[in-house]
């Protein structure tokens, strides 16, 4: 009797055991296999442009080639909705393909700055494209900053002095 209560326990916990043991390596087979899913297809992987360093009340023009997108077309512009520090002012075919995309951008802020344009085709509905526009911000009175392949600046902005103003005030 002893035997049987003994062998029915040790069954028992055999049992919850490998049940146990069982769901656990199930359930971390599964969102291992999850994880890879959502890695490869979240998020959308889009494309990326990074400029260096910049100096901030600067204007910088930014050249860049996109690769070919399936499914974009040849005929593309950007959203009418821009970005306020990033303009598309050129979208043109590359010689080695894809686009070649010139764009403005004034840097207003210190910081890691990332910006996002969107270029929609005009040939295929529903059909686009986001470019983020990476850049590190410096303030304009420290350095000398860093500027990649493609990118130049055009222009400063002038610094505003509220001490300048002769306003005198409300009287």
């Amino acid at each position: 009797m002893l035997a049987s209560t003994l062998a029915s326990m040790l069954a028992s916990t055999l049992a919850s055991t490998l049940a146990s043991m069982l769901a656990s390596k199930l359930a971390s087979m599964l969102a291992s296999m999850l994880a890879s899913t959502l890695a490869s297809t979240w998020p959308p992987r889009w494309p990326s442009c990074f400029v260096g360093f910049l100096k901030t009340q600067h204007r910088y023009e930014i050249v860049f080639t996109l690769p070919e997108v399936p499914g974009l077309g040849k005929d593309v512009c950007p959203a009418p909705v821009p970005s306020p520090h990033l303009r598309i002012t050129d979208i043109s075919s590359a010689p080695e393909g894809g686009l070649k995309v010139t764009c403005e951008y004034m840097a207003q802020h210190e910081g890691v700055l990332c910006e996002e344009v969107l270029l929609l085709s005009e040939t295929v509905e529903d059909a686009c494209v986001k470019v983020k526009v990476h850049a590190r911000v410096m303030d304009r009175h420290h350095g000398t900053p860093m500027l990649l392949e493609g990118v130049r600046c055009i222009g400063v902005e002038l610094e505003y002095d509220s001490e300048q103003s002769d306003w005198q005030g409300f009287d």
